[in-house]
């Protein structure tokens, strides 16, 4: 018994009916959980094995994380006692078939997750054939070089909307999924190498059984031209994401090829590595239903080398959604901005872009754009930026984090229809204040070298600011007819904050931590307002800096019993003043009152 009060005891929420024993090594440290626990992650532990009553106290649990621990065996009826369980993860374990998986006393399962284990063939036992309500399955690893039917006949009958396949190099391959239906996200982790023949039939069996296909790790650098994409030509497929793969520009042009000949509305490119150029190799077409592209961490920008054309602009014009990140991106030309009218969120993070080559004297680019990210580029003038973006009136939103910005601004011309803009980490002074738009409602400044506030006063409709991690050090120009819904001053140099400007903010959402407080008699104002106000972080990371006797002290556990003592030796020293007058003050309105009666 002192043994086990004695060692670690994993955190539970008791509001949530969550238990979190993750990364506990659990069971050697126990972790206890009761009947009305709904979640309980037991995930990065040492779990070998889980027997009959392992889990029969939690007759509650819908939510159980097992992942990332040593389980080799599962007792048949592990888990009869909670008939509510929903979601299952039980993935990167020592499972040797899927079939070991206990399934038959789960009639509430709509999660499954058994990928990253042992096994390599794809068997599901007759325990599948109960689960009536599993929506998402998640299954296989790269060892399985196999998928026959007789093995995963149970796979059809089940009503899933998601199933994430893994496998390694497909040697074999006869049909194994052929019949699913009415899927809306299909993922395949084909480790695709040698066997690519085998991958376009099994492409070609599912290719009407989703609207959304996600394709993993494929290299097709050393394999036969085949042509795997025809098929998604005529399916319904709608959304296409292609993630770390290595591709030839015979294969990357038939893929964009067949997309831009299909009915896809939205493609996603994640960790590609094309050899060549792609884009300007795809045949002229008439029409495109695609509205949103995505490209992510790119290294070859020549897969969109392309030479201006009509076909051009058919391909960008229908584009509501754009993101090029992380693409080496260096020049858009008018041509693309100019073509794009109908374009209302780009995002060109993480490249080498700044308004000159951006927008190089374009004639009112991107007109319907409501949404502009360029964070992480080389921006330089907020002057120029708001000048190449005036003319859309409809652009609301607005960040360029991490630029190179001048730190001398001039005068800014914004559209007024700005209502949010984030401009993290460009070393801006106090003077970047006087260049934005008084439009905004929602502005992040931090991480800048902000030392005073001016100019806010014309934001009358501002009710988010965030100056975390800036060098401010009074408040004393901030304006008290704000209607600040949060306010975010942490990381600052703030020594304290007034009480005139502590009730200005009392339905604030105030972040004060991490400033140097200086800890006198004035402090306590500060610690009561933040005991019973909207403070975020309260109990960390609010310590006084001076005097030196209190350096390090928690404000929550602050006290400074000579401030009292000094209010009551104030307040007795009033009251010896006070009395005596009231004294004289009543005795000559008496005086008054006789000699008035005697007059009268």
């Amino acid at each position: 018994m002192w043994l086990y009060l004695l060692l670690p005891m994993c955190e539970a929420a008791r509001g949530e009916h969550t238990v979190n024993c993750s990364s506990q090594r659990y069971p050697t440290v126990p972790c206890s959980w009761g009947s009305d626990t709904t979640t309980l992650d037991l995930s990065n532990n040492q779990i070998e094995m889980i027997t009959t009553l392992e889990f029969s106290k939690a007759r509650g649990l819908k939510r159980l994380h097992l992942q990332f621990n040593q389980i080799s065996s599962v007792d048949e009826d592990a888990f009869q006692h909670n008939p509510l369980l929903e979601y299952l993860d039980v993935s990167y374990n020592h499972l040797g078939e899927i079939i070991d998986a206990p399934l038959k006393p789960i009639p509430s399962l709509l999660y499954l997750d058994i990928t990253g284990n042992v096994y390599d063939r794809v068997i599901l036992g007759p325990g599948f054939r109960g689960l009536e309500k599993l929506q998402i399955l998640r299954l296989g690893n790269p060892q399985v070089v196999s998928l026959k039917a007789k093995d995963m006949q149970l796979l059809r009958g089940l009503p899933l909307k998601e199933l994430h396949l893994i496998t390694g190099d497909l040697g074999e391959y006869d049909g194994a999924l052929r019949g699913l239906k009415n899927l809306n996200i299909l993922t395949l982790e084909i480790n695709v190498r040698i066997h690519v023949q085998t991958f376009k039939v099994l492409t070609d069996d599912i290719i009407n059984s989703t609207t959304t296909l996600k394709l993993k790790n494929l290299d097709l650098t050393q394999t036969p031209n085949v042509p795997l994409f025809h098929s998604v030509e005529n399916s319904p497929i709608k959304s296409v994401t292609v993630e770390n793969i290595s591709i030839t520009k015979e294969y990357c042009t038939a893929m964009f090829t067949s997309f831009l000949l299909s009915s896809i509305a939205e493609i996603t490119i994640d960790k590609v590595v094309c050899m060549g150029t792609c884009i300007s190799q795809v045949p002229p077409f008439e029409h495109s239903t695609l509205t949103s592209l995505s490209v992510w961490n790119l290294d070859n920008p020549s897969i969109y080398i392309f030479s201006p054309g009509g076909s051009v602009k058919k391909f960008f014009q229908p584009f509501l959604h754009l993101s090029l990140v992380n693409a080496v991106v260096f020049f858009m030309p008018c041509l693309l901005s100019q073509a794009m009218i109908n374009l209302e969120t780009l995002d060109f993070s993480s490249n080498t872009l700044d308004c000159l080559s951006m927008f190089p004297d374009c004639n009112k680019p991107l007109p319907n754009l409501r949404s502009m990210v360029v964070d992480k580029n080389l921006f330089k003038s907020m002057q120029m930026l708001s000048q190449v973006t005036n003319h859309m009136k409809h652009l609301v939103n607005l960040s360029a984090n991490h630029n190179t910005f001048y730190r001398e601004i001039g005068v800014c011309n914004w559209t007024q229809s700005l209502r949010r803009m984030s401009l993290r980490g460009n070393k801006f002074s106090s003077k970047v204040l006087h260049c934005l738009p008084s439009s905004l409602e929602m502005l992040d400044l931090s991480v800048n070298h902000i030392t005073v506030l001016l100019h806010l006063e014309k934001m009358v409709n501002l009710s988010q600011l965030y100056l975390s991690d800036n060098r401010i050090f009074s408040l004393a120009t901030l304006p008290r007819q704000l209607s600040l819904a949060v306010l975010y001053l942490d990381g600052n140099d703030l020594p304290g904050v007034n009480s005139s400007l502590l009730s200005a903010l009392r339905g604030t959402e105030l972040k004060l931590s991490n400033n140097p407080f200086d800890c006198g008699c004035d402090i306590l104002t500060l610690k009561g307002f933040c005991q019973s106000a909207k403070v975020v972080d309260w109990d960390k990371d609010y310590r006084c800096e001076k005097p030196a006797s209190l350096n390090g002290t928690e404000l929550q556990f602050l006290t400074l019993p000579h401030c009292r003592t000094g209010l009551i030796v104030g307040s007795v020293i009033l009251c010896l003043i006070l009395v005596p007058a009231v004294f004289l003050i009543v005795k000559k309105l008496k005086n008054r009152c006789h000699a008035y009666n005697e007059i009268n």
